[in-house]
């Protein structure tokens, strides 16, 4: 399911964003409407990975820390967007080096990354449940002791 739901939704938010930012109507909007299509993409991302965190382990996850596991990649995801554009533009020795076969290893670059955050949050998305566990685990011991 991972394997499927992942890029489809991270294939999904950053089309979805870039073309709400491209469109020309958009550039008319008043500012609250404006910062509201900025927001948007983050807002896909964060649902698109708190879907991912919760329903995709086998066990019971908190909505809590999969909220803010999926916050966080998020914000990663949407960071990393914007940097691999923008290195993308700055540095297109890819181009003069590899022509058209550039494409293979900008794909591989940004698909190791996208991972690197989706494993990220998900690890923030465990620690949090394993450290409440752990907070519990030691109120309980001092409870119990006289």
């Amino acid at each position: 399911m991972i394997l499927t739901l992942g890029p489809l939704l991270a294939g999904a938010s950053l089309a979805i964003s870039s073309y709400l930012l491209s469109l020309r109507w958009a550039s008319d909007l008043n500012t609250v409407i404006d910062n509201v299509l900025r927001i948007f993409p983050l807002l896909l991302s964060w649902i698109s990975f708190w879907l991912l965190y919760s329903i995709v382990p086998t066990i019971r996850v908190p909505n809590r820390d999969a909220i803010v596991g999926a916050f966080v990649a998020a914000l990663l995801f949407e960071a990393g967007k914007k940097g691999f554009a923008l290195y993308i533009t700055m540095f297109p020795s890819y181009q003069l080096i590899y022509g058209v076969l550039a494409v293979i290893p900008i794909l591989f670059v940004w698909v190791y990354w996208t991972w690197c955050i989706v494993l990220l949050g998900a690890e923030i998305t465990v620690t949090l449940g394993e450290y409440r566990k752990l907070k519990q685990a030691a109120e309980q011991e001092e409870d119990d002791e006289p």
